[in-house]
């Protein structure tokens, strides 16, 4: 995997490329929570290509993994995927129960990805 820091209106975002190991289990995962760490980032821009085929299989439960710790350790995210790389189905109503949150959105547009993502406000309690 390959990270990258950019900053977007002052937000500084983690971009995660999945190179030739997608993300495919929830210890793959905690290495972009400590890139995240590392590189001082407060959201996740995952490119098209991030996670592996489990992911968009609900029953394999890696996405609820994932969407679970962004949400304890507060971190945004968005996934930016090809249209037609999206399964029908029950993904397909995940992805729409999703993007009404703050928490994960999935994205066809790189721009429109960051944006969201530079947009938000973020607040800690701790």
């Amino acid at each position: 995997m390959e990270y990258t820091k950019i900053y977007q209106s002052g937000a500084a975002i983690l971009t995660v490329t999945a190179g030739d190991q997608p993300i495919g289990n929830e210890a793959q995962f905690m290495d972009v929570l400590s890139a995240c760490g590392e590189l001082e980032c407060d959201r996740i821009l995952f490119e098209q290509g991030s996670f592996a085929p489990a992911f968009f299989q609900l029953s394999t439960r890696l996405a609820g993994e994932i969407l679970l710790k962004l949400s304890i350790y507060q971190l945004p995210a968005a996934l930016v995927c090809a249209e037609d790389e999206l399964p029908a189905g029950k993904f397909a109503d995940f992805a729409l129960e999703t993007n009404r949150g703050d928490s994960f959105r999935i994205f066809t547009d790189r721009a429109k990805a960051v944006a969201w993502l530079a947009a938000l406000s973020i607040n800690y309690y701790y």
